[in-house]
């Protein structure tokens, strides 16, 4: 089927794949680690950028005053911080290990948080929600608040699936702290994306996905990097050309979105080689803004 992508949707193209994936080639001369230092998840607001860039999340040490997009920074969950998992909670059984960055401070581990601070008041109808979007990891990623009565206030709980309950709303202009539980070590990356609703525009926006990297130690064999697309080419029958750089013999699903919200399958291929050439049709009469993503299946 004929295409109705124009220049605004290859735009908008490149912006995703700039920015929602971290680039393959050349990348690990460029990554923070972060070990003991007070880190935010804080979001963004630019009020001048295009509605798809006006929020953003990063990871933002607070120690040192730097923000760091997702592709720059890996957060590491040493050894020490393996706790055992009591009776009557939603984290596993009784006995079982669980790797804890906790909610108050402690100089050895990282001190991590939920941050809107340095966003103007007023600058949206109701709250900002920070959602958990996709994981990928050998286990399951939780994110918690416990009372001084022990009571849990669980917000993210990735072992009964990732639905939209897995979210928190920080209050705009302040931060909170939670506890980061990862259900055995490895290798994990959260997937995050930040919704509101602006005030001046009443419109809906939503951040890029932003995927951040957690080493729960000790770490196991080093999986691939997820699948990341090149800049994509603009045929003369409308499709659009990409190259998925991923594994070979690997399968993929390749998704369109007009909004960043609901995704539709443009295909499942198996890729032929660590760099693969796909040419894909979005349907005709979409949006001008056109956003294509690749997963592993």
């Amino acid at each position: 089927m004929k295409s109705s992508i124009t220049l605004g949707a290859i735009r908008s193209l490149l912006a995703l794949l700039i920015f929602a994936a971290p680039n393959v080639h050349g990348q690990s001369t460029n990554i923070a680690v972060l070990t003991t230092e007070h880190v935010d998840f804080r979001i963004l607001y630019r009020p001048n950028e295009a509605e798809t860039n006006r929020l953003t999340i990063v990871a933002r040490d607070e120690d040192h005053g730097v923000n760091y997009r997702a592709s720059e920074a890996v957060l590491v969950v040493p050894e020490p911080a393996k706790l055992t998992i009591p009776a009557s909670t939603p984290f596993g059984n009784e006995g079982d290990p669980l790797w804890v960055l906790p909610q108050s401070q402690d100089p050895s581990l990282l001190y991590v948080g939920f941050s809107a601070e340095g966003i103007p008041m007023g600058s949206f109808n109701g709250p900002l929600e920070v959602r958990l979007i996709g994981l990928q990891g050998p286990g399951h990623f939780f994110a918690w608040q416990a009372s001084e009565f022990g009571s849990l206030n669980v917000k993210i709980n990735s072992r009964d699936g990732i639905s939209a309950d897995d979210k928190t709303a920080p209050i705009i202009g302040s931060h909170e702290h939670f506890n980061f539980g990862f259900s055995t070590s490895g290798v994990y990356r959260v997937t995050l994306q930040v919704e509101g609703i602006e005030s001046f525009s009443g419109a809906a926006l939503v951040s890029l996905p932003a995927t951040f990297e957690f080493h729960v130690h000790p770490l196991r064999v080093m999986s691939a990097r997820p699948p990341t697309l090149s800049m994509p080419v603009l045929n003369s029958d409308s499709s659009v050309t990409v190259v998925l750089f991923g594994e070979a013999s690997k399968p993929y699903t390749l998704l369109s979105s007009t909004d960043l919200r609901t995704w539709t399958l443009l295909t499942n291929f198996t890729a032929t080689a660590a760099e693969t050439a796909l040419k894909v049709s979005p349907n005709a009469g979409q949006r001008s803004s056109l956003f294509i993503t690749a997963r592993e299946q």
